[in-house]
């Protein structure tokens, strides 16, 4: 399926409750869209304050849908974001049709089966050039929520950051290989330096051959995982 980053409800996670702020101002200079700015519970841990912040996007994302229409995709996006290549790169880009997760922004930063560490994994698609499946991949700075199924998994990941205090990106990053989660070999936005993102973690391409993750490192631990992939 065609998908237009230009044309579908952008959601912008941010801690600025004052207007016009300077990350939102930002944010505003670089998409046509008009963007959402959610706010999420303020004054507690960060990575509880994030989930909250999260499912308050899924909350507006499916508010959104218009019943008996197909599932419309929107976007979740963080406020230290900048576009890649501006001007430059196309905002439409052909996905597969299966997707759940499509990742517009990436990072070079992966779990293995128990921590962080630099590196990628991830396999081409074929017929579909410009995507590379993920998996175990640490970002949340830009992604496009395709399914309801999406919707209810990146639910499950943030209840489970609230419950524990994990950094939001690991749920996700550990459930990506149990769902068709994909993302842009060159990214679409990467975390902005100048506002307080890891670009040089963030402004990469995804160009060389496939890495698999090692099928010994996919993990059923996590609560998010268990409660539907254990008998």
């Amino acid at each position: 399926m065609k998908i237009d980053f230009s044309a579908i409800p952008i959601y912008c996670l941010t801690s600025e409750t004052d207007e016009p702020g300077i990350r939102k101002s930002h944010i505003r200079e670089q998409f046509s869209t008009a963007v959402d700015f959610v706010n999420p519970i303020l004054g507690i841990a960060k990575n509880k304050s994030g989930a909250t912040g999260v499912i308050r996007i899924l909350e507006k994302g499916l508010r959104s849908q218009i019943p008996g229409k197909p599932f419309a995709p929107f976007l979740l996006i963080e406020d230290n974001v900048s576009i890649h290549n501006r001007g430059v790169d196309s905002t439409v880009v052909d996905i597969p049709d299966n997707t759940d997760l499509f990742y517009i922004g990436i990072s070079n930063c992966s779990m293995n089966d128990h921590r962080i560490h630099c590196a990628n994994y991830y396999e081409s698609v074929p017929e579909y050039p410009g995507v590379v499946r993920i998996k175990h991949m640490l970002s949340t700075h830009g992604i496009m929520i395709c399914s309801p199924l999406a919707a209810a998994v990146v639910q499950r990941a943030m209840l489970e950051v609230f419950l524990t205090d994990y950094p939001w990106d690991v749920p996700l990053a550990f459930i990506q290989p149990y769902y068709n989660v994909y993302a842009l070999k060159t990214p679409y936005i990467y975390q902005d330096s100048s506002y307080g993102g890891y670009e040089p973690q963030t402004r990469i391409s995804l160009d060389g051959p496939d890495h698999p993750l090692p099928a010994e490192w996919v993990t059923s631990d996590l609560c998010a995982i268990r409660m539907i992939f254990r008998s």
